[in-house]
């Protein structure tokens, strides 16, 4: 049996089992895009998350950093052997051990 072109064309069989090939195709493809699609919302929005995550992280390490300082910034020292004074950027409190450190005076506030 001889294989023609002129008869394959002509008896149709080209142009079905395209049809049947591009349709397999399209919907292969449409069924990528959307999964393409998909990742790539997911993606966005993954990245949006760690935006935040970072935005988050900074700045809880600028309150780290700063209750650090304060830390720091606070100076105990006694200044009689009845008396504790602690100094802080916000206030200055003073303690007396004779009346058994009930009397919390605020003196000064900074701010």
């Amino acid at each position: 049996m001889k294989f023609s072109i002129s008869n394959f064309f002509s008896r149709g069989h080209f142009w079905t089992n395209l049809e049947a090939t591009l349709k397999a195709i399209r919907s292969e493809l449409d069924s990528h895009s959307q999964a393409i699609y998909l990742s790539k919302e997911r993606d966005v929005k993954l990245i949006e998350y760690i935006r935040h995550l970072e935005k988050e992280i900074s700045h809880l390490r600028k309150r780290v950093e700063t209750l650090d300082k304060r830390l720091y910034e606070v100076n105990s020292f006694r200044k009689r052997e009845d008396e504790l004074i602690v100094l802080s950027d916000k206030n200055r409190i003073k303690i007396s051990n004779e009346q058994e450190k009930k009397e919390v005076q605020y003196q000064g506030q900074r701010e």
